[in-house]
Order: structure tokens, then sequence, then C-alpha cells
């Protein structure tokens, strides 16, 4: 199997490496110095211990032209990249499987539009990783983990033979029945954290101290919540009903808990570092506001801390 890896951000980085070691055929899609770094140097993956955990030379590949063939391309760009990544993905007709990696408030209609539906696949890497000259550190619970999804939910022939691959290469695989709500529903946590921690300095003491900043934040998630339940997207997924239920105290350590199992500093600063995609995100999930008559005082007030 042929597989491209849109994208040598920190993701993509970490995927490449890990397919890359497991002896399948994988090619990375780089720009300008990450490109130059790529065509000279091995990618090296340490973990959070510091460990070396993989080490593999990717080929790499400036541009997809129409006529390049893939059997699988993996997007890993943030969500504010995809008006300039989905041309060169519409003009490709030989590659027939797209898995966009990532963050996703929208939903998959431009992705549908311009690729057809039965191209687009959506998933989500459950890996924190930054780059550091050759070395991809990441932060994972116990092992990288990828949630992935048809989108209309059935576990087709191709998504089973995407699981086991991804299985092979050391990953641990959950198959979603509605990856597009499941993404949702992540962009209506993720939002307000990052607001919460902008409003605070973006200083993680201050974030744990800030109560109300916390409450804030917590009311925001429960009214992004209410406002994806009156588009038709009433099931919470599991991982995150108790920030639905929970009581306001519990729920914010809860939460913080969830974080500080991949270290709530490093969830946070990298979320400062993704600010363009936030925006875009923000953007996004304020136009699913905006289709419904759900008020959403907290995520609005949190709002003023984006900085356009």
């Amino acid at each position: 199997m042929r597989i491209l890896i849109y994208g040598a951000g920190p993701i993509g980085s970490f995927f490449a490496a890990k397919l890359g070691e497991s002896e399948l055929d994988v090619t990375i899609l780089a720009r300008e110095s990450r490109l130059r770094t790529l065509s000279r140097y091995w990618i090296v993956l340490e973990n959070q211990d510091g460990v070396e955990t993989a080490r593999f030379k990717v080929p790499t590949l400036e541009r997809l032209s129409p006529v390049d063939a893939y059997d699988l391309v993996l997007v890993a760009v943030g969500k504010n990249h995809y008006p300039g990544v989905l041309p060169f993905l519409a003009a490709n007709i030989s590659t027939p499987n797209i898995l966009f990696l990532g963050n996703n408030a929208e939903g998959p209609g431009e992705m549908v539009r311009l690729l057809g539906r039965e191209r687009v696949l959506f998933g989500f890497p459950g890996v924190n990783a930054m780059i550091d000259g050759r070395v991809v550190r990441y932060k994972v619970d116990e092992m990288p983990s990828l949630t992935l999804g048809e989108l209309d939910g059935i576990e087709s022939e191709r998504i089973t033979g995407i699981k086991e691959l991804f299985e092979g290469a050391g990953f641990e695989v959950n198959v979603s029945p509605n990856m597009e709500t499941w993404l949702k529903y992540h962009s209506a946590v993720i939002l307000p954290l990052a607001l919460a921690y902008a409003r605070a300095g973006r200083d993680v003491k201050e974030f744990n101290r800030d109560r109300e900043g916390l409450n804030l934040m917590i009311r925001a998630i429960r009214e992004g919540f209410g406002v994806l339940k009156a588009l038709g997207h009433t099931e919470v997924p599991s991982g995150l009903r108790r920030l639905e239920r929970l009581p306001m105290k519990l729920a914010t350590l809860y939460l913080r808990r969830e974080l500080n199992k991949v270290e709530l500093e490093y969830v946070l600063t990298k979320g400062e570092a993704m600010q363009d995609e936030l925006m875009a995100l923000h953007k996004e999930f304020q136009g699913l506001i905006s289709s419904t008559s759900v008020q959403t005082p907290s995520y609005d007030e949190l709002s003023q801390n984006l900085q356009e």
C-alpha cells in the first residue's frame, strides 16, 4: 500500500515515522525548510520520558500532482490550511481514500463537494507532539491512538483495512459510528478550553487558579453541546458525557484530571501555538451557533479573549 502523509508538522512526522518503521511504503509532503530537513535527515521519535521509540528516513514530496497515485492520503494539516490543500487533492484523481486527521467543527461539506463523498474519511489522532529539530517529541497516555470513521458510519471493508494497517504499526484504533459528530463535540470542548487559557494570560498556574474562568469554560462547553443537539447531533461521545452531567465543580476537576494524563501545560501551550487554527474553528463554531436559537453567553464572553 502506498501512503502519502500530506503535511510534515508534528503529527504528520509522527505518523510518517511510525508507519515507515512498519515497512509500509510512506512518503511525506513537506515545504521549504521542513522539506530540506526531511530530505537530509531521519525522523526520530522520542516519548515523554526521552526514550527513542522510532527512527525512519522518509521519502519526501514537495507538491502533489494530478497523476501521483497513492492508496491512502493522510491529511495532517490544521483546518485553517484546508483551503490551500483541497484544490490539490481535488485535482488528484488517482487516490481513492483521503483521511483527514484533525479538528473540524464545520463538517464534510466542502471536502465532499470538491473530492466526492466516496473519497473522504475523517479521523483524529490521540497523540500530542512537537518538533525539536530532527526529533519529534510526543506524549500519549499509554499507546498512540487513532479514532476514525466513514462519513455514513458503517464499518466498511476499507475502514477495517485501514484500522488493521494502523494496528499493525502499533496504534490503538477506534472506529466511530459518527465521526462528524465526534469532531463537532471535540471542537465544543477544545475551543472553551483554549479561550479560558487565553483569559488566564496563557499561564497554566493562573488557568488553574481562575475559578471564574473555569466555570465559564464548563458553561461554554455545555452551551456548545446544546447547539450541537439543536442541530441534530444528539449523541454526546462517551468520554465527554461527564462534562455535561456532573456538577460544575466536579466537571472542572474531571476535565483537569483528563488533561493531566497528557500533561496540562503541554496541552495548553500546544493550543497557544495553533492560534490560526483555533480562529478558523471558532468561526466555524460561530456559524453553527448562528444557525440555531441557542443562547451562548458564556462562550461569547470567553470569545473576547481570542485574538484576531
